[in-house]
C-alpha cells in the first residue's frame, strides 16, 4: 500500500489537480527519495524489530514527516467537493506512509482486517442538505 500511496501523490502532482499552492518539484524529489528507501525496505530480509531500528528507516521516516510538512500549507478560498475528495486522498496516502511501523510491528498477528483505518465519522440524515 505504500508503494500505491506514493504513486497517487506523485500523479496528482503531475497532473497538477491539488487545489493548494505546493513546492511541486521539492516534493517529487522527496517522494523518489522515499520510494527508493521503501524499495530497500520491502526487499530487505532484517527481522521486523532489527527493520524498525535501521537507518534506512529512520531516514524513511524523517522523509515522510517532511512530505507531511510540505503538504501542510494553509488553503485559502471555498474548495469544491471534487478538490476536497482530492486533498483527502492525498491525506489517506500519507496516513499510510506515516504507519508503515506501527504495521509491521503487528508481526505473525498481522491479519487482513488490520489494514482497514478505523476513522470515526457523523452520521447524517438522509435528506437533501440545505447548502446543497
Amino acid at each position: 500500500m505504500a508503494e500505491k500511496a506514493i504513486t497517487v501523490i506523485r500523479k496528482s502532482l503531475e497532473a497538477r489537480i491539488l487545489p493548494i499552492p505546493v513546492n511541486k518539484n521539492l516534493i517529487l524529489e522527496e517522494l523518489k527519495t522515499l520510494n527508493s528507501l521503501l524499495m530497500t525496505i520491502k526487499y530487505s530480509f532484517l527481522p521486523v524489530n532489527q527493520l524498525v531500528a535501521a537507518d534506512f528507516f529512520k531516514e524513511y521516516e524523517k522523509g515522510v514527516e517532511k512530505l507531511i510538512e510540505l503538504f501542510n500549507v494553509k488553503i485559502y478560498g471555498k474548495l469544491t467537493p471534487a478538490e476536497k475528495l482530492r486533498l483527502k486522498r492525498v491525506e489517506w496516502c500519507l496516513s499510510i506512509l506515516k504507519g508503515l511501523k506501527e504495521r509491521l510491528q503487528l508481526g505473525e498477528e498481522n491479519k487482513l482486517e488490520y489494514a482497514i483505518d478505523i476513522i470515526v465519522g457523523e452520521i447524517v440524515p438522509t435528506t437533501r442538505h440545505p447548502t446543497l
